[in-house]
């Protein structure tokens, strides 16, 4: 039950439990003058996972979502959904809260206790316009609140959701799902997943080249490589004697746009260290070589592509790259913690053949490089919408 070191930013913390249609009215309007209130903000511009989140919930964004889940089915909100959400990417709070908000449901969502400065500004802004008059139903049936992981309050929420969506490694999942639910509840869970990027050399030119490394900077540094969907190694495709300076000019690039807009601190760091280290012990016999980039990107080249290679994850920084003339190099990565490939200069038909070809069925997601980061409806294989509603079948 409820205990003295839980935290309520804002609601009721036993939301009235309100059963609305997929993007209802109400619902559109509350989440797209958010973006108004945040783009009003300018002091915000320091915190562009917050824009990020702003950009993705304008009002012209959710009316094509909501085109692209048009059904001329009877459906509502399954009721009341629980969302356990990562410590280690802030921002998910917000569109976790924003999936159960476009599904017509009633939302209680835990985040850390540990204070993150960005949730802190983002929470404090949502309290501001939940609590207008017009806004006074969603205040109602909605709550955000913070407390510890060990207690009772988990199992207690457990138990009387509709759904729970869990955000976490598999550790986490595993403990939310052994608690007692609903007979009728459904779990939508988000493990541990890891992406790649892969990039043809001979489609990289001076006019093309800033691009790139703008979008790859943004998939992998706004979210410190924390995301699923970000990158943490590096497919080249047909190195040759005309473009090998390409990798190196791409890494550089790359540092310039670091030291321009990323700050690292102290412990990031030590953390970037040790997790290297980590994986070099992971990696065995399997490293070429590695080369820092000004102290700030590391960059380790591999011989082969290993069998744990899901386990070899880069941080603030730190990537892992590997030389391939065709895309059969796919057919090597055998985990089923394979989420997203973003791709620079490659045709999406050709990927698909490969993954028909290798059967790689537990990839979720194929985006162009700069799109890893962008959350829709359909996710990790979910379509919220549908996962998160119940269906009225009228005949």
């Amino acid at each position: 039950m409820f205990d003295k070191n839980h935290k309520i930013i804002f609601g009721n913390k036993l939301p009235n439990v309100i059963r609305d249609v997929p993007f209802s009215k109400k619902k559109l309007d509350f989440l797209s003058d958010l973006s108004k209130f945040i783009f009003k903000q300018k002091k915000l511009i320091k915190y562009p996972e917050i824009i990020s989140f702003a950009y993705w919930c304008r009002r012209a964004n959710l009316i094509r979502m909501k085109s692209n889940h048009n059904s001329k089915e009877l459906r509502f909100g399954k009721g009341l959904v629980f969302h356990i959400v990562p410590s280690n990417v802030p921002i998910n709070f917000a569109y976790s809260f924003a999936f159960g908000l476009l599904s017509g449901n009633s939302n209680i969502l835990r985040i850390s206790s540990r204070e993150v400065k960005s949730t802190k500004v983002l929470c404090d802004l949502i309290k501001i316009l939940i609590k207008k008059k017009k806004y006074k139903n969603l205040y109602n049936s909605n709550c955000i609140l913070s407390y510890e992981k060990e207690t009772q309050i988990t199992k207690f929420l457990s138990g009387i959701s509709d759904v729970r969506m869990i955000w976490g490694g598999d550790k986490t999942i595993n403990k939310i799902k052994s608690l007692p639910s609903k007979s009728s509840s459904v779990d939508i869970s988000f493990p541990d997943k890891y992406s790649i990027s892969m990039i043809n050399l001979n489609k990289i030119n001076k006019n093309n080249i800033k691009n790139l490394v703008n979008n790859f900077f943004n998939d992998s540094f706004v979210m410190d490589q924390n995301a699923c969907s970000s990158p943490h190694m590096i497919i080249w495709l047909n190195k040759n004697s005309k473009n090998v300076g390409k990798v190196d000019f791409f890494w550089r690039s790359l540092l310039n746009k670091v030291n321009s807009k990323y700050i690292f601190s102290d412990d990031m760091i030590y953390k970037k260290i040790t997790r290297n280290y980590e994986n070099i012990v992971k990696l065995n016999n399997s490293i070429k070589s590695s080369k820092n980039y000004g102290e700030k990107i590391n960059v380790t080249t591999l011989k082969k592509i290993t069998k744990n290679i899901d386990q070899i994850r880069g941080i603030f920084g730190s990537f892992y790259q590997y030389y391939s003339n065709n895309l059969s190099c796919l057919g090597d990565i055998k985990s089923e913690k394979l989420q997203t490939i973003s791709y620079f200069g490659m045709n999406k038909n050709k990927i698909i053949e490969i993954l028909y070809k290798y059967n790689l069925s537990q990839i979720s997601r194929v985006v162009p490089i700069g799109k890893s980061l962008d959350l829709n409806l359909i996710w990790d294989g979910y379509d919220l919408i549908e996962s998160m509603t119940n269906t009225i079948k009228i005949e």
